[in-house]
């Protein structure tokens, strides 16, 4: 026996056929339609000028000095699992995997706004270089998910953003490293993740299978599974450690760190199949938290993981992407607070932890 309140928010999962077929068939799918290309080529010409001439800054300062694309390397043998020499090469290896692919999602993202086609070409050829790693090796999800993760969702966009410059022979390769990738992901979340949703880990690589599977939609096989897989955790499991009332059971920390990362998912999922996540009871609350637990200027620390030293300043950049999705003005103020506080210490020189009389 279960019962239904009646207050119980309305909000049902959308048929297979319906939310697939919403996805685009050209390119790209990822955070835009090709529909869509035209208003922000026209807005960074305009209002967001400044915010893509620091874009075109970071690629010009790429342009200069690429990464290199050397292939990471494994584990020595006979190393030490969570000792001081394997962390500086599991944490090595995914941030140097985020310089590489990063950098060629950067190029490609604003070489598709308009800007120049070199940008394109050196983003198409990190992306190749890329492809030659070894898919199970020391960038594969299951031997080390901090580098296999940013490896897929970054080659992921940077392939949705510079479809067009590839060749077939090269859309086949990335297919190819691709499909074993997002298998492996997909093995090792379903269906677990669906009545065990408890994985640290895991609740990010969900919704980095959804990439994936947009991305190569009728491209690869059983890409519409992974896509099936990531938009039914969404509606019935995720956030496991929270409810209606927008709480958050890890601590702030990883409330910050995860749910940045999910607002990735949020904005893919409304352009390529028109999904809106802040429909959700929590999603529309889930700031909150922050506002209860963390509230600007106030010298206080909440319990979690990771939480002990953070302030409400590091809560800036994801109160400021909830309060404008859903016109909040508590969670507005709370921002504002934020950037009257950063200004004050800057012009005065307070450091957080100190005093400020007069």
């Amino acid at each position: 026996m279960f019962k239904i309140s009646a207050d119980a928010g309305n909000f049902p999962l959308p048929a297979f056929e319906e939310f697939i077929s919403s996805v685009p068939d050209k390119y790209p799918r990822l955070f835009v339609r090709p529909e869509h290309i035209p208003r922000p080529r026209k807005l960074v010409k305009g209002e967001l000028k400044d915010r893509f001439e620091s874009l075109v800054n970071d690629c010009e300062r790429i342009m200069t000095d690429p990464p290199s694309t050397k292939e990471p390397e494994k584990y020595p043998e006979g190393i030490i699992r969570n000792s001081d020499e394997w962390r500086e090469i599991w944490w090595g290896n995914r941030t140097y995997t985020i310089e590489v692919l990063n950098s060629a999602a950067a190029l490609a993202f604003t070489r598709l706004m308009g800007e120049k086609e070199e940008y394109g070409q050196k983003a198409r050829e990190l992306l190749m270089a890329a492809a030659e790693w070894d898919s199970k090796g020391a960038t594969g999800y299951r031997y080390n998910d901090e580098a296999g993760m940013p490896y897929n969702y970054y080659f992921s966009r940077t392939y949705t953003f510079v479809n067009d410059l590839l060749t077939e022979d090269e859309r086949e390769k990335c297919r190819q490293v691709m499909k074993v990738r997002g298998d492996e992901m997909y093995d090792h979340l379903y269906p677990r993740h669906l009545w065990r949703p408890y994985s640290s880990h895991s609740n990010r690589a969900w919704h980095f299978l959804g990439e994936i599977g947009i991305s190569f939609l009728n491209e690869v096989e059983d890409a519409d599974k992974w896509v099936w897989f990531a938009t039914n955790v969404f509606f019935n499991v995720y956030p496991v450690w929270a409810d209606d009332d927008g709480g958050w059971h890890e601590g702030s920390a990883y409330w910050a760190s995860y749910l940045n990362r999910f607002t990735w998912w949020v904005d893919i999922q409304r352009a390529a199949m028109d999904i809106d996540a802040f429909k959700i009871p929590f999603f529309s609350n889930a700031g909150d938290f922050a506002l209860y637990a963390m509230p600007p200027n106030v010298p206080r620390r909440v319990f979690g993981d990771l939480a002990g030293e953070r302030t409400a300043s590091g809560n800036r950049a994801l109160m400021t992407i909830f309060s404008a999705q859903v016109q909040n003005g508590y969670w507005m103020d709370y921002v504002e607070r934020i950037w009257r506080t950063i200004s004050f210490r800057r012009i005065y020189r307070i450091h957080p932890g100190s005093t400020a009389k007069g």
